[in-house]
């Protein structure tokens, strides 16, 4: 058997060392079987022996990533997601990173966002949901806010939008700032309005034709009622 194809045995806290470089692929070559099989263990047991050894035998480097990678990481995702406004505020509410999804939502650039306060964000006044400082204040104080209301585009047109507003803080529990994740309702409300008055409509003609059967129903009776009277008076009537 190739050694290089042999899998590396599991350390004592259930990582497979150096897995990537012992067990190599050849280009076009398939996954050797059993290989996910070895990491979902190995995931398995470095989480048994982390757990059985308590917060004074966890060493606080394992599973801290790199801040310049979780940098570029969170830049990535704020400029590839097209769905959801990302972007980031310092702990006054100035935005600091503007990504393009926020762009292609708000439809502010970012030249034009990066700099401003949240507020430029809210209709004049605030929305019915709170002002931007109410909003900021209660991320801080609860570590995160979660809120629906109108917000103004770029174009000075609003829309209805459900917040995310996460408080960040350093290890010793400093606000940093904020990280902010909008997603645009307008599509959704209006779909569900439309269902709305499609079970209107639908009720109206529903009331429309239970009126029809009613009015059929009581001429049947009526004509019934005129047949008993007539029955009634031959009845009464005196015979000759």
């Amino acid at each position: 058997m190739d050694p290089r194809r042999t899998p590396p045995d599991l350390d004592a806290t259930g990582s497979p060392g150096g897995l990537p470089s012992e067990y190599p692929r050849r280009p076009g070559e398939r996954e050797p079987p059993g290989r996910e099989t070895l990491e979902r263990e190995a995931a398995r047991r470095r989480g048994r022996a982390r757990r059985s050894a308590g917060a004074a035998g966890h060493d606080p480097e394992v599973g801290r990533a790199d801040p310049e990678l979780v940098h570029h990481a969170f830049a990535a995702l704020a400029e590839n997601v097209r769905d959801y406004a990302v972007f980031l505020l310092d702990a006054d509410g100035i935005i600091r990173f503007w990504g393009e999804g926020a762009r292609l939502m708000k439809r502010w650039a970012k030249e034009e966002a990066e700099g401003a306060h949240l507020r430029f964000l809210y209709p004049d006044g605030g929305a019915d949901d709170g002002t931007a400082e109410d909003h900021l204040l209660d991320a801080a104080k609860h570590g995160e806010s979660v809120s629906e209301g109108q917000r103004v585009r770029g174009d000075g047109k609003t829309f209805w939008a459900r917040i995310t507003l996460t408080a960040l803080r350093n290890e010793e529990g400093k606000l940093l700032g904020f990280a902010k994740v909008t997603i645009d309702l307008t599509v959704q409300r209006a779909a569900n309005a439309e269902r709305a008055l499609a079970r209107l409509e639908a009720n109206r003609a529903r009331s429309v034709d239970e009126r029809a059967e009613l009015k059929a129903e009581l001429e049947v009776l009526q004509e019934e009622l005129a047949v008993l009277r007539k029955e009634l008076e031959e009845r009464d009537r005196p015979v000759a």
